[in-house]
């Protein structure tokens, strides 16, 4: 199973698709970081160390975009080399899944702390650490007018301030963020195995599209509760002292969400691997 993993990650820091889509995530990261810089420049404040990723995944359209580069990342999945198939012949096709699905969950840890890091790079200079609630946050949670988010195209719930610390916020939408990305990388290796690659790499699209739109299009809270999109950002959870918020899910409800839908998606790529002919693939290989 690590072998595979190994292998796999050997064959994508060879392909120009590897750094693409980095590239994708951190450019997505980088318009966050420019409004926030230009505020803390005006304000005369620092910002934290976690404040740019927490605005990232505020933003909807951040975190649509950065899923992205993770649809570019795994798309090839699971035949990504000529030689793929040819290892099938000396292991069991439980090795070799298993192998693929601990690539690709490793590949979402790996894409996140990435547009974690640019972040921290870019805001390098201006910003401090501490598990306290900075300045910048806490002016644009607090703007109740708007003023702010139309002069600098940020916003934060106030909501959030008062249930967690930084560092739980951030861990919670670094946790929620890869568990999207995983599902989305789950449905492509299944939609893969299934049909070919095109179609499913067209038919992942419309998945994340689907759940983009049923955020954005419909934001009331009976669509968006059943997004897995919009339960990938903090913002759109239940919390007690935001009214607004009540038909949406609590933070435990939208982990057994991702979990079940996970759990779903690798049993179907369990009996997809199953009854897939391999000889197939591996005739059309030599």
């Amino acid at each position: 199973m690590f072998k595979i993993c190994r292998r796999q990650f050997a064959n994508s820091l060879l392909s120009p698709r590897f750094y693409i889509a980095l590239l994708v995530g951190i450019t997505v990261q980088s318009l966050n970081i420019v409004s926030l810089l230009e505020f803390t420049e005006v304000i005369g404040e620092s910002a934290c160390i976690t404040d740019g990723f927490l605005l990232f995944n505020n933003d909807i359209f951040s975190l649509a975009a950065s899923s992205l580069g993770i649809i570019i990342l795994v798309s090839d999945i699971p035949f990504s080399s000529q030689n793929e198939t040819y290892t099938l012949l000396r292991i069991t096709r439980v090795e070799w899944v298993a192998g693929k699905i601990l690539y690709l969950f490793c590949a979402c840890v790996i894409y996140y702390t990435v547009v974690f890091l640019s972040g921290v790079v870019l805001l390098a200079g201006n910003i401090y650490c501490s598990n306290r609630w900075s300045q910048p946050i806490y002016l644009l949670a607090t703007d109740a007018s708007g003023s702010l988010q139309a002069q600098f195209g940020l916003s934060y719930p106030e909501y959030i301030l008062t249930y967690f610390t930084p560092i739980q916020a951030s861990l919670l939408c670094m946790i929620y963020s890869i568990a999207y990305a995983f599902v989305l990388s789950l449905v492509i290796f299944w939609l893969n195995l299934k049909c070919s690659t095109a179609v499913g790499y067209f038919f992942s699209i419309m998945f994340h599209v689907l759940n983009y739109f049923m955020t954005v299009i419909f934001p009331t809270s009976a669509f968006c509760k059943y997004s897995l999109l919009a339960n990938s950002s903090l913002r759109y959870h239940r919390f007690e002292v935001y009214p607004q918020s009540h038909g949406l899910l609590t933070i435990e409800q939208s982990c057994l969400a991702f979990f079940a839908t996970e759990l779903l998606l690798l049993i179907l790529i369990y009996f997809a691997v199953k009854k897939y002919d391999f000889k197939i693939t591996i005739e059309s290989s030599q």
